[in-house]
């Protein structure tokens, strides 16, 4: 994934850099990333919001057929991170509005920025995968903005 925000030539500088830092020790992803920043010179802050998205997303791949057309769908289900600040107004999520206050404050307290993190209310959405799915734009946007 990094190899394709980066370039090959930028992301083989930044694995040559990791590599000359961390032979022959343990290192850790956060490691990895900034070698890849240094390497090739450009700010990953957008894509460590990536590791903060907990467990594996599902893909489920139908094709259907209709005469001489074939149709593929595809779908995608994702867990639910613990502290994800998307929310709507409906069901469970008409609870979030006291408590997101409490954690924005804490967010602008450690420094962080609209650069990374962002909370956003939708009116009338509910507490779903369905209403997930609906508005997966707006994170997928602010992940990796168009240039």
């Amino acid at each position: 994934m990094m190899r394709t925000l980066v370039g090959p030539e930028r992301f083989r500088k930044g694995c040559d850099l990791y590599f000359a830092r961390h032979d022959g020790e343990a290192a850790t992803c956060e490691d990895f990333v900034k070698a890849i920043e240094e390497g090739a010179g450009i700010d990953l802050a957008q894509f460590r919001l990536w590791y903060s998205q907990a467990g594996t997303p599902k893909v489920t791949a139908r094709l259907a057929h209709e005469g001489d057309t074939a149709r593929l769908t595809l779908s995608q289900e994702v867990p639910p991170t613990p502290g994800q600040q998307n929310y709507g107004t409906a069901t469970l999520d008409a609870l979030y509005p006291s408590l997101q206050v409490r954690a924005d404050a804490v967010m602008r307290q450690r420094g962080y920025t609209d650069a990374h993190w962002r909370t956003q209310v939708f009116p009338g959405a509910e507490h779903s995968e369905q209403a997930w799915a609906a508005r997966l734009d707006i994170p997928l946007q602010f992940l990796f903005p168009p240039d």
